[in-house]
């Protein structure tokens, strides 16, 4: 799907206050949406710092709110953040900081919903 249409079609709403989308908000319909790769918002912040050339920290940082903090602001999901009485709802990746883990792709390291650990990834690279 070519972006404009997309962008008329309301599958992807960016906010076009800034030169660069401030949130990028990717619909259920992922695969029409979003046809490659794993679903994976890392992923497509990662897609997205590529093709942007997006590649100081600051900008990464930004890529990165686009598919976390912006994209949950641009739906109006109630409660999100880290703050007492919000949801507790995320994703814990084992990386130092936003490159590293836009750059390893790794899977998160945990899974918290309603507060609580509700999945936990665990890699074992083997050499043989």
């Amino acid at each position: 799907m070519h972006l404009d249409k997309a962008l008329l079609g309301g599958v992807i709403r960016p906010n076009r206050s800034q030169t660069l989308p401030e949130a990028i908000e990717i619909t259920w319909d992922f695969k029409r949406a979003y046809p490659f790769g794993r679903a994976s918002q890392l992923e497509v912040a990662l897609f997205m710092a590529h093709t942007a050339h997006l590649t100081y920290p600051d900008e990464l940082e930004t890529v990165f709110d686009m598919v976390t903090v912006n994209a949950a602001r641009a739906m109006r999901l109630p409660r999100y953040g880290l703050a007492p009485g919000d949801a507790g709802d995320l994703l814990v990746w084992d990386a130092g900081n936003v490159k590293e883990a836009l750059t390893r792709q790794r899977p998160p390291a945990s899974v918290i919903r309603g507060g609580a650990v509700v999945a936990r990834t665990t890699i074992i690279s083997e050499l043989t």
